[in-house]
């Protein structure tokens, strides 16, 4: 050993490492977290599209299906069925709306909103 002051060729290896590993861990941990990022914004916007299509069935009056496409990548269907519930009047109608979206592109799940909604039946020549 020397009485010089500095450091070995071990220890600089030995720090380097360490700092390479570190460098590796933080550039892994930032691309998960953007991955993640993008797939919460992704089912945010598919959230809002499918809120909003809901929105758009106030008092249905017959089984649908539609389907569609928003932007690039956000791509939508909507189903309404009637139910038929035993304790409704013959002048109320009960409907399932099932709207699903996808978003191509992202890892993000498709979202899917089911409500249900009342409406009065339409009688023919009547008021």
């Amino acid at each position: 050993m020397s009485d010089r002051p500095g450091f070995t060729l071990v220890e600089v290896l030995v720090a380097l490492t360490v700092l390479g590993m570190t460098a590796g861990a933080a550039l892994a941990l930032q691309s998960s977290g953007l991955r993640s990022y993008r797939a919460a914004e992704a089912t945010a916007q598919a959230v809002i599209l499918a809120r909003s299509i809901l929105e758009e069935v106030e008092f249905p009056q017959a089984e649908e299906k539609a389907q569609g496409q928003v932007g690039d990548g956000l791509r939508w269907s909507r189903v309404i069925v009637r139910e038929e519930p035993d304790t409704l009047h013959d002048w109320l109608a009960l409907y399932r709306v099932t709207v699903t979206v996808t978003h191509k592109g992202t890892t993000a799940p498709p979202v899917r909103l089911v409500t249900l909604r009342f409406s009065p039946v339409q009688r023919g020549g009547r008021r």
